[in-house]
């Protein structure tokens, strides 16, 4: 059974990041394990056994805060999940103690997390889910604060083809069980011919659409995808990537001005890509 890691600062923002993975447990046995990082400040004069007796008794405490706040979630959304289990743990960064975990816990599959949080002091979301993709080894399923709640029935799979074989493989294990359709997208330039597209679907018994749309040069890649995503709206879109943190702050960034950031719009399932990095548009 997959385990799906979805934190929360209990903010409501946070919240879409739960309501994304309860429809996904909804969808798929999967176990939802539900986090929420403590930052715990050690007061003066404090000795090291007393500063762990303290956390320990925040992090009961904090638990119980946990459990009380997702029965609210569930009741708002008006689903129990069937198998889930609650943690905490204490951390200076959400980002850093996410990874950590992740790093002593291999049996999670996937980081389900909003891509805003609380503001202020309390901010633990937004910029993280950046952070995340950017380090993060398990897949990163980025769900936007404004995201309302979809049939989870199609993947939009946004692909170079430079690690087709591999790649499809690991959007097949993530779309089979919710028995979503599939569609691939790449963007062809005038030297590419998929006329005979065959050899792109050998071998593969479950069906998917292809769709190889001209590169618009006079647009960058992202801004073409931005275009294709409002054009198909799919449940969730699908990336391979190798992009420096400043690509993801560009799409995680509150600006409205489309020329200047790609505004996430729905999901964005982010896989770590393998092999040499390559430039993109």
């Amino acid at each position: 059974m997959k385990t799906i890691l979805v934190p929360t600062d209990y903010s409501d923002n946070s919240k879409a990041g739960l309501k994304f993975a309860l429809q996904w447990a909804s969808k798929e046995e999967v176990k939802l394990l539900f986090m929420h990082v403590l930052q715990v400040n050690r007061e003066s004069g404090m000795s090291e056994q007393e500063f762990h007796h303290f956390i320990a008794g925040k992090i009961r405490h904090e638990k119980q805060v946990l459990e009380a706040f997702l029965q609210t979630v569930f009741a708002e959304f008006n689903i129990q999940p069937k198998h889930y289990a609650v943690e905490v743990v204490e951390g200076f960064s959400a980002d850093t103690s996410l990874l950590a975990y992740c790093d002593e816990h291999p049996e999670i599959s996937y980081i389900c997390i909003s891509t805003r949080g609380a503001s202020g002091i309390k901010k633990m979301l937004g910029t993280n889910t950046g952070n995340l993709i950017t380090t993060s080894e398990i897949p990163v399923m980025a769900v936007p604060f404004h995201h309302q709640e979809n049939d989870l029935n199609r993947v939009l799979y946004a692909s170079d083809l430079m690690d087709y074989p591999q790649e499809i493989e690991k959007v097949m294990g993530f779309a089979k069980p919710l028995k979503a359709e599939i569609e691939i997208l790449h963007f062809s330039w005038p030297y590419e011919d998929y006329s005979d597209d065959s050899p792109l679907r050998r071998d593969y018994e479950y069906g998917f659409k292809l769709s190889f749309p001209a590169h618009d040069v006079t647009q960058r890649l992202m801004t073409n995808l931005h275009d294709e995503i409002r054009e198909k709206k799919p449940s969730v879109v699908v990336m391979f990537t190798h992009q420096e943190k400043k690509f993801w702050e560009k799409i995680f960034s509150p600006s409205k001005t489309e020329q200047l950031s790609f505004r996430l719009d729905v999901p964005l399932l982010v896989f770590r890509k393998e092999g040499k990095k390559q430039i993109n548009g």
